[in-house]
């Protein structure tokens, strides 16, 4: 598929994505946000997707229904525009969970830069896969210290991560090897630190301390 073909989708207007924020920012049952979640998603092709302003809430919404679905939580919502944070909430009865979420992206990536041709999609050859691989250690340590400076240690907030690289299952058991290493420094400023990685939810710190779960999502 070529860039030209993403372009031609009609573009979303500008209060059809605000009506799309305040809908997802309204306390929903879980299996209903998925449903609605994935209904905007779709509304909008992969090169509009990632290239057009004001849909970071639409990835929130994303992880907020992933986190949902795999950890069981009743009901969940996006922050609304008048609440600066968290990013979003999970619910279960008296049980409420106030989650801020990064993404971890690939060294040097760009929302937008990559190529939308499928011949350029489909070249990756075996040396990519590993120098991704090699690179996530670095990447998320760095992600996950950009969010800790914005001071959310006094909130009682849960942390996400959205650890975005894919190494094709290359170095898998090393990779997830170094997850508590490169998030340990956030585990006194967040309740809970989880981690979402392919099909995984990971659980690694909770209330300061090492733990390892993992939950299947899809």
């Amino acid at each position: 598929m070529k860039q030209s073909d993403f372009l031609s989708t009609p573009k979303v207007l500008r209060e059809d994505i605000d009506q799309m924020r305040v809908d997802l920012s309204e306390w929903m049952v879980t299996a209903d946000f998925a449903r609605i979640e994935l209904k905007f998603r779709e509304k909008f092709a992969g090169y509009q997707f990632f290239n057009q302003a004001g849909l970071t809430f639409l990835r929130e919404a994303y992880m907020a229904s992933v986190m949902a679905r795999g950890l069981g939580f009743a009901n969940v919502r996006l922050s609304n525009k008048t609440e600066d944070a968290p990013d979003f909430f999970l619910k279960d009865l008296a049980l409420q969970y106030d989650v801020e979420m990064v993404e971890v992206l690939e060294d040097g990536r760009k929302r937008g830069a990559e190529p939308w041709d499928s011949s350029a999609i489909t070249s990756d050859p075996v040396e990519n896969w590993i120098r991704r691989a090699e690179q996530i250690p670095s990447q998320l340590r760095n992600a996950v210290i950009k969010k800790r400076k914005k001071n959310y240690s006094d909130k009682n907030f849960c942390l996400a991560i959205y650890l975005n690289i894919g190494d094709w299952g290359i170095r898998q058991t090393e990779i997830e090897n170094c997850f508590h290493e490169n998030t340990a420094i956030a585990k006194d400023d967040f309740l809970i630190v989880w981690l979402v990685w392919k099909d995984k939810l990971f659980e690694l710190w909770r209330d300061g301390t090492q733990v390892w779960k993992t939950y299947n999502i899809n």
